[in-house]
């Protein structure tokens, strides 16, 4: 299947059998920047400090924002792009098998065929334990007119980065009324040009915070008390701490060393509850104990971009990355032995093409009282929970099959560590 990749136009190629997608322009799909994109991003961060227009012109003044929300904390939605790059269709598919009661997923597209968009919905509703559990919504996506790369698609594949961050504002309605918490979230400029945070602010009826920098979600792992965890990375390092005070809701920001990877935090830490941390590097262990941190450790796969840490929490479920190696079943036990459902996800040509993993391609949102009265709001033009037997939803159905079958065979093929291992050399 030549799927839309999200910027320029696919090719498929193969490599020891195995297919995966390669864009034809000069932007790089995964997470990993290139020298371009991380020396445009370095000169963006440090003009707007120079500028001193730290937030945007679109942010209400005069809010104060009381915390951010924390992963283990109930969680009302997950979000992920409906595109499966990097192998990632049996991942995605599983988020959905084994999504938890009470738990809605939002499925976003760029799809404006309403019989595709029933495609995806009857695909995933199927999967589903219950199919009112799965909602797809169409997300407008034009095309950018770029002076460096010409006519560019932003891509949303990386929901972690892309996804504003939730947070919980306290806003006063008016003066006569006490300070209220309202469900917030927050908006960073991102790499790929996908902006779809105002749209995204509006199907859950919260208020958006923005500034001007550019920084990923998947660099930002908080607990509910208020302890935010973000690796300083060079471009990282330039945002002021006030702007994860005044936006994020830090009351206590730790800022780690870059270590490895990308230089994400939730490639490395992971919080499991108010005090208690995941790692896989004894260096951020030591840190952190001594900043009054529980803290278990997880082992290391043998690869830079491949790890345990990046996981994706819903109500007590976990999902884990794993990679085909015996670090595998250590991994998994660690999180059994903290007492959750854990479902492994094979991460194998994901983390190491895309250079991410299953946090990466989720967003989570706690549950709000006003999205469903949205959802009647906007109607079926823009919001799909239901499908006809339409010839063009059933083939739309039997793509999506075949392509979680053709990524399931993928991680069958005997040249796979072969193949990962020039993936790796690549970087």
């Amino acid at each position: 299947m030549l799927q839309r990749l999200g910027i320029g136009i696919a090719v498929i190629m193969l490599t020891s059998g195995i297919a995966f997608a390669q864009s034809s322009n000069n932007i790089s799909l995964s997470k990993k920047l290139t020298p371009q994109q991380k020396q445009e991003i370095l000169v963006h961060n440090l003009s707007v400090v120079q500028s001193g227009n730290h937030l945007s012109a679109t942010s209400p003044t005069g809010l104060l924002v009381k915390r951010p929300v924390a992963e283990y904390e109930d969680t009302g939605y997950l979000m992920f792009y409906d595109i499966a790059d990097f192998n990632s269709a049996d991942v995605k598919a599983k988020l959905i098998e084994n999504l938890p009661a009470g738990v809605t997923a939002v499925i976003y597209t760029d799809i404006d065929d309403q019989k595709e968009m029933e495609g995806l919905y009857r695909y995933y509703s199927e999967l589903a334990p219950n199919p009112d559990q799965v909602k797809i919504i169409n997300i407008p996506n034009p095309v950018i007119e770029d002076p460096e790369y010409g006519e560019v698609l932003p891509n949303g594949f990386w929901a972690r980065d892309t996804i504003p961050v939730p947070v919980i504002q306290l806003a006063n309605i008016s003066p006569l009324q006490a300070l209220s918490e309202r469900f917030t979230v927050v908006d960073a400029k991102y790499y790929h040009f996908y902006e779809p945070d105002q749209i995204i602010a509006d199907y859950y009826s919260a208020a958006l915070l923005s500034h001007n920098y550019y920084f990923e979600g998947g660099n930002f792992m908080a607990n509910a008390k208020g302890d935010c965890l973000v690796i300083d990375t060079e471009a990282a390092e330039i945002v002021p701490s006030h702007i994860f005070t005044r936006t994020y809701g830090c009351s206590n920001l730790i800022r780690l060393p870059y270590l490895k990877g990308i230089g994400h935090a939730d490639e490395s830490v992971k919080f499991i509850s108010d005090n208690h941390v995941l790692t896989d590097d004894r260096r951020y262990k030591n840190i952190l104990e001594k900043e009054g941190f529980k803290v278990t450790m997880l082992p290391r796969a043998k690869r830079d971009y491949e790890t345990y840490v990046n996981s994706l929490i819903i109500n007590g479920t976990v999902w884990v990355p794993i990679y085909q190696q015996k670090s595998d079943a250590t991994a998994l036990q660690v999180y059994k032995d903290l007492g959750f459902n854990v479902i492994a996800v094979d991460s194998s040509i994901l983390s190491n093409d895309g250079a991410g993993s299953v946090h990466c391609i989720t967003m989570t949102y706690p549950k709000t009282t006003d999205f469903n009265d949205l959802l009647n709001h906007f109607g079926a033009k823009n919001i799909v929970d239901q499908a006809s037997n339409d010839r063009k939803v059933l083939s739309k159905v039997k793509e999506l099959k075949l392509e979680r079958q053709q990524h399931l065979d993928n991680l069958k093929d005997p040249n796979l560590d072969r193949f990962l291992d020039s993936l790796y050399r690549g970087w």
